[in-house]
């Protein structure tokens, strides 16, 4: 009877020990979460970013149309200023790709990482893993950049579970999987988009603009002779613009730089290869960089 009680002992201690083995520590679940939460809504920040620089392209252009007496050339400048819109929001569609697969794959660790029971896990993780699959094959096409598809099938793995313990030792074990996989895509994707800002020609670009913009303005004033507390609130305001969309271009950088970083430790957090206070460190200068961006936004108009 002793040594029966014994086995049954030591059998409740193996089961323990293989589920903490199998599921993730409170700090390594936190973390996961603070860097999804971190990372889920940055879409909006690349649209809002390419939408406030094509607002200042339009403007200004109105303004230099505006100075062109004939009426010909005046209707010329502005189909020219509607078909360089329509440019800016194909370029919109392109540079927002890449965020919104960055921004899937933080809503799919979300999703894994909550301490929520959901019935519905697997239909909810399958759905997240397609539209993962379509943004990576839609930025293949539209980029030279080539990233592999077909490697994240979480859903398949989990199938359905019942029972919250198997399921939390399941959603653990996937969230290992995905972090460990996903890391050169997320790698691949933040330099990508890192590339594209930092590029000169970008920076040239915004300069352009704000040169132009006083140098278009002041032109309509001696063309026109005339101007109105409306056209100089506007102008001020299309300043202001421009400032931020300098700072809104160095924060996403600075953005993207950091969630490569952060997603890099965690993985080495999960393979128990760095401390809790490096994550804790670049998890905050995530947040903090994500907190001021979210400021300059309200600040465009």
């Amino acid at each position: 009877m002793i040594k029966k009680m014994k086995n049954l002992i030591n059998l409740m201690l193996l089961s323990v020990l293989l589920q903490s083995c199998n599921t993730l520590t409170h700090s390594e679940k936190t973390h996961v979460r603070q860097f999804a939460a971190s990372t889920k809504n940055i879409p909006q920040y690349a649209f809002k970013f390419h939408q406030s620089l094509s607002n200042v392209r339009k403007s200004r252009g109105v303004y230099f149309a505006n100075t062109l007496s004939t009426p010909s050339l005046h209707l010329n400048e502005l189909d020219s200023i509607y078909a360089q819109h329509k440019l800016d929001e194909r370029k919109t569609i392109l540079f927002l790709n890449s965020f919104e697969i960055l921004s899937t794959y933080s809503k799919i660790l979300l999703t894994l990482s909550s301490d929520v029971y959901v019935d519905d896990l697997y239909n909810n993780v399958k759905e997240l893993e397609y539209n993962l699959e379509s943004l990576i094959k839609l930025n293949n096409t539209l980029t030279s950049f080539d990233t592999p598809t077909g490697f994240i099938n979480i859903g398949a793995k989990i199938g359905v579970i019942s029972g919250r313990i198997y399921l939390n030792q399941k959603q653990s074990k996937e969230i290992k999987i995905l972090l460990n996989s996903s890391d050169t895509l997320i790698t691949n994707v933040s330099n990508n988009i890192i590339s594209y800002l930092d590029s000169k020609n970008l920076n040239d670009i915004i300069n352009n603009e704000d040169k132009m913009l006083s140098i278009n303005y002041l032109s309509y004033i001696q063309q026109t002779n005339r101007t109105n507390i409306t056209n100089d609130l506007e102008y001020i305001q299309l300043k202001s613009n421009v400032d931020n969309i300098k700072q809104l271009r160095k924060k996403l950088i600075i953005c993207m730089v950091n969630l490569k970083d952060s997603h890099e430790i965690i993985v080495k957090e999960l393979n128990k290869k760095n401390s809790i206070v490096d994550n804790l460190n670049q998890l905050k200068e995530l947040a903090r960089t994500v907190i001021e961006i979210n400021q300059i936004i309200k600040e465009l108009n």
